[in-house]
């Protein structure tokens, strides 16, 4: 991505945001009860015969209940209230099941995630993606891009609060492009696929654009490129047999109706505009150097494959992956504007099969001799529903949005005794860590079997024995965990709560020093014991019967290539700004690797409690290849002490705040192989001299190895507090190829 072309982005909002607790009182209205029973999210699925997902997705908006905390000026703080807000939304429907549909109705609704996506190992994803937002829906508010009219090429701004707020005694250091802005502009990202970062593949550089609009209806509809998009598909099929393959690779690829078209929309559109808001140039620019355009308008056809591993005798061994299946995601990605898009509800699960599903149905499977058996798939989209970044919001807003699951708070999931469920959980929140309390094993039992979409290792598994303990887990924000959960036969009827706490810090985290009050996430519903009842009690899966490992998630051995990367945050009166390498994103490529390599990642946290924002755990997220967790060094760690009076061989570790070669895991700590693979991970926060003697900073970090596989493109890795990455804390990563036509003689 060019630096013109960075420059020629979309221009961001300059809005006037009045939040809805002060302005528009009048408009709350009675809430949702609680404790709903769990909506399952409709799903668009595949097409066996031919091996395809094909689906038509497009971004609309509506009116939606959204919960607000009320300002404690109001008198009435700690009560929730509900109002009307218009909210972004995806839907869908499937173009080979007729009826699968994502239909919203025309009152008002609950804030749901779009539909669930399910396909399988090897298949071609065929979406036609559309961006229908009407941005007339969006007056006076942050959601309104000028860039529509040519208008300002700056951030988002508020009543005096963001990005200039020096009434608060600090500062706020953001800068376009890294600050909240294009708030109409769509792409999508799918979290955990392992494939082409590029062109219709998963390509979070991409910026399509809200349709025009005459006498208020759509201009470019489903329409308008039905038969060109099928062209493509058609096309797409053929090629990507070749697998792993980027097709396609140049912008001639795509069909010759909708380029022209494209590229009429946007000299169009450029009409209106003075510089430097046209947009056809810089696309014009990167198809001049066979790089693929940034900017479309209304429409976009995406097409990749879930590369099943297949060996190939070219590739080096062991370098070689493949689609891992399991629990995955996907959600809006336009820098400037993923936080409020993921806030508004613009998430959706995509449950990628394979064998793995496979065999535990088999093991789950009903018999003459496991009478009432099956394995009940529940997904559940953890959602932060909310209309404004943190930092728009006045100073008696900053409570953080209630956290809901599909569209409910307090969700009901129905049980029987004996049973056992598949959770596949996906932590969509656009800022906050869930920490799940381990329940009483007498009445709820869980046991984790996968994260992040991929399976673990069965040496990884660990089933509760009969009355043993379900241990606790943190899924931080963009995390996914699937869990087997079982109710204990003989549990008697009634309602159990599963405990969570929002956290964010390495100081709210159990036992912390700020740790917040668990509140219910989930409540499971036990019925009365009857003759439907699994007959015998259904178990936890046992280890010869654990899914089968995939050979390409052997563990990774010692690569030779190191690197170090250093996250910061820093308070508003630091200049509130968040950091890689004392950086923010920008127009160049931070990290560069050559393909089919492997490489070991140093990630290191500096943001502590010394100063605010305090030690925050920022979730480390990269695009299209998992990572291999090898090593983590949390000085947050109770079995860490710091001064040599309380160190006792074989029951702690002793760091020395004034040595930093001591700053690492010890025996108690250090992680065992096989090694678990992440796409996500909430690196530890720092942590000032505990003691007090220095005002040294013990800083976390975790270590990481990686392949580079398969793919060759440009993508990104960043902070998943979607805050942070908005306002810089993001890298652009490349893997380039490892060939040459020069010949050696």
């Amino acid at each position: 991505m060019s630096s013109k072309s960075l420059v020629l982005a979309t221009a961001a909002a300059v809005a006037l945001l009045i939040h809805p607790a002060h302005a528009q009182a009048q408009s709350f209205v009675k809430c949702p009860p609680y404790g709903d029973t769990l909506l399952r999210v409709p799903e668009l699925t595949r097409d066996p015969a031919t091996k395809t997902l094909k689906a038509v997705m497009q971004v609309s908006d509506q009116q939606r209940m959204v919960w607000f905390p009320p300002a404690t000026s109001a008198g009435t703080n700690g009560t929730i209230f509900c109002a009307a807000q218009h909210l972004r939304y995806f839907e869908g429907y499937s173009l080979t099941n007729p009826n699968e549909k994502w239909p919203v109705s025309n009152g008002l609704a609950e804030p749901l995630p779009g539909p669930t996506l399910r396909a399988r190992v090897g298949d071609i994803i065929e979406i036609s993606f559309f961006n229908e937002v009407n941005v007339t829906n969006f007056p006076n508010s942050l959601y309104f891009d000028r860039a529509d009219r040519g208008q300002g090429t700056g951030c988002d701004e508020t009543a005096g609060i963001y990005p200039s707020n020096a009434s608060t005694g600090g500062a706020i250091n953001d800068t376009y492009p890294n600050c909240f802005h294009g708030s109409s502009t769509a792409n999508i990202h799918f979290h955990g696929t392992h494939t082409n970062p590029g062109s219709t593949g998963d390509n979070v550089l991409l910026e399509i654009r809200p349709t025009p609009r005459k006498n208020g209806a759509p201009v470019v509809t489903e329409q308008t490129y039905k038969d060109a998009f099928k062209t493509f598909f058609d096309q797409c099929e053929a090629e990507l047999q070749h697998v792993p393959s980027g097709w396609p690779k140049l912008w001639g690829q795509l069909p010759e109706f909708y380029r022209t078209s494209q590229k009429q929309l946007l000299t169009d559109y450029d009409t209106t505009v003075t510089e430097p808001h046209k947009l056809w140039p810089p696309n014009q620019e990167a198809i001049d150097e066979n790089e693929w355009p940034e900017f479309y308008i209304g429409a976009y056809p995406t097409c990749y494959q879930l590369p099943e591993y297949k060996q190939k005798p070219t590739s080096p061994a062991g370098l070689q992956m493949g689609q891992s299946p399991g629990t995955q995601w996907y959600h809006m990605h336009k820098h400037g504007s993923t936080t409020l898009n993921i806030a508004n509800s613009l998430i959706g699960a995509f449950i990628i099969e394979g064998p793995y599903d496979d065999q535990l149905k088999d093991f789950y499977k009903s018999t003459p001799d496991h009478k009432n058996w099956g394995l009940a798939d529940q997904v559940l989209v953890i959602q932060q529903v909310g209309v404004t970044p943190n930092l728009e919001r006045g100073p008696n807003q900053q409570s953080a949005e209630e956290l809901s699951i599909n569209g409910r708070r307090q969700p009901v999931v129905t049980m029987k005794p004996g049973q056992v469920q598949l959770w596949r959980i996906v932590n969509g929140a656009h800022r906050s860590g869930v920490f799940f309390v381990a329940p009483n094993p007498s009445q709820i039992q869980w046991a984790q079997i996968a994260q992040d979409g991929v399976q673990l290792n069965v040496a990884n598994y660990a089933a509760p024995v009969a009355g043993g303990a379900s241990n606790g887990f943190l899924m931080s924000a963009g995390n996914r965990v699937d869990l087997l959960v079982r109710i204990p036969a003989g549990t008697p009827a009634g309602k159990y709560n599963i405990q969570a706490l929002d956290v964010v810090k390495a100081t709210e985290m159990p036992g912390g020093t700020a740790q917040k009050t668990p509140f219910t996430l989930i409540t499971i519903n036990v019925s009365a014991a009857g003759s439907s009842d699994p007959s015998p009690a259904m178990p936890f899966i046992t280890p010869d019967k654990f899914p089968t490992f995939p050979e390409f998630l052997a563990d990774i051995p010692q690569p030779k290539i190191h690197r170090d990367l250093v996250f910061m945050s820093t308070g508003h009166a630091a200049g509130a700004n968040h950091t890689i390498n004392g950086e923010k994103f920008g127009d160049t490529v931070d990290q560069s690797m050559i393909l089919n390599t492997i490489e070991e990642w140093k990630i290191i946290n500096e943001t502590s409690d010394a100063a605010s924002p305090g030690p925050i755990m920022h979730p480390f997220h990269i695009h299209i290849n998992p990572f291999q967790i090898v090593e983590v060094f949390n000085p947050w760690d109770s079995t860490y002490v710091f001064t040599k009076a309380s160190y006792v061989p074989g029951k702690n570790c002793f760091v020395d705040p004034t040595d930093p070669t001591t700053w690492h895991p010890c025996a108690l700590t250090a992680i065992k192989p096989p090694y678990v693979w992440w796409d996500v991970f909430g690196m530890p926060g720092a942590r000032e001299d505990p003691t007090g003697a220095t005002t040294n900073v013990i800083k976390g970090y975790f270590v990481f190895r990686s392949r580079f596989s398969d793919y060759t493109g440009k993508y990104v890795l960043h902070c998943h507090i979607l805050a942070h990455e908005d306002r810089g804390m993001m890298e652009l990563v490349e893997v380039v190829p490892n060939t040459t036509v020069l010949k050696h003689h």
